[in-house]
């Protein structure tokens, strides 16, 4: 009965082995080349993913560098402001001192 099952259908087991084979073998430097370009792909998708990463950090500093050069403008305004403010409330406390001077002066 095994025997008979073989010799039977030998041929065709053997042309699907043959055929399973020779499949493989064809295939086989087909899969390769499309691992190949797999893994370059890879490779650009992750030096994409850190120049975006590294544009990112660039484009972050010169933001943190415009904003704090125009923080570092707004604070030297205002001090300038202050020290106009300063003077101006010198020269007031002068001429009334003066003025009182001359008012103590003259009703002693």
């Amino acid at each position: 009965m095994v025997q008979e099952f073989l010799t039977k259908y030998l041929g065709e087991l053997a042309t699907a082995v043959i055929a399973g084979v020779c499949t493989w073998f064809f295939q086989r430097k087909q899969k390769h080349a499309e691992l190949e370009r797999m893994k370059a792909e890879l490779q650009s998708v992750k030096a994409d993913g850190s120049q975006k990463i590294v544009d990112l950090y660039q484009e972050t500093l010169n933001d943190l560098k415009t904003r704090y050069d125009e923080k570092f403008e707004e604070l030297h305004r205002e001090i300038d402001l202050l020290r106009r403010n300063v003077e101006l409330w010198k020269n007031k406390y002068r001429d009334l001192k003066k003025a009182f001077d001359n008012y103590k002066q003259k009703h002693p």
